[in-house]
């Protein structure tokens, strides 16, 4: 079964420059959540859209996977994100891979 957030909830979209993360950002902030984005590039797509408050920029997953998923531990507990949405398997991998290094909950992840 299917828990819908009731918004406003905070979320952050991963993989911010692929053109998915953008459709993604755009739908949840039409729902009226606050949604911030990022990538291991300093101007994603999504970061132009009017729907995203914040552009974050990680390590490049492929190439650095521990700093990527010590970034994300860092950025979770900083921020009450409600949910962390990974786009592709490029952060996808990294993020199962070490997943004992980040909170159980609040990743949309089918494992």
């Amino acid at each position: 079964m299917v828990q819908l957030i009731q918004p406003p909830a905070r979320i952050l979209v991963l993989d911010a420059d692929m053109a998915p993360a953008l459709t993604i950002a755009r739908s949840l902030h039409q729902y009226g959540h606050w949604v911030d984005i990022a990538s291991h590039t300093r101007r994603p797509i999504a970061s132009y859209s009017r729907s995203v408050r914040s552009t974050l920029t990680y390590p490049d997953p492929t190439t650095e996977a521990a700093a990527f998923v010590d970034w994300l531990a860092t950025q979770m507990r900083k921020t009450p994100y409600t949910l962390v949405i990974p786009v592709t398997e490029r952060s996808v991998v990294p993020i199962l891979k070490h997943h004992d290094k980040l909170p159980t909950q609040g990743i949309a992840l089918a494992t």
